[in-house]
């Protein structure tokens, strides 16, 4: 997967979850996807409330 429109922490955390899922997809739905899935991630952090 080529790492030049989505690179860094994203990346990689993106590759983590797909595992290969995304190869035979074009760069920018690749990118949509890493980007969606990052920003769940993300949404799910800030809304996170550690137990009392």
């Amino acid at each position: 997967m080529d790492s030049t429109i989505i690179s860094g922490k994203r990346h990689l955390f993106a590759l983590s979850i797909v595992d290969g899922a995304l190869d035979d997809m074009d760069e920018e739905r690749r990118s949509e996807i890493i980007m969606t899935i990052t920003e769940i991630k993300e949404e799910m952090l800030n809304d996170y409330q550690p137990p009392k």
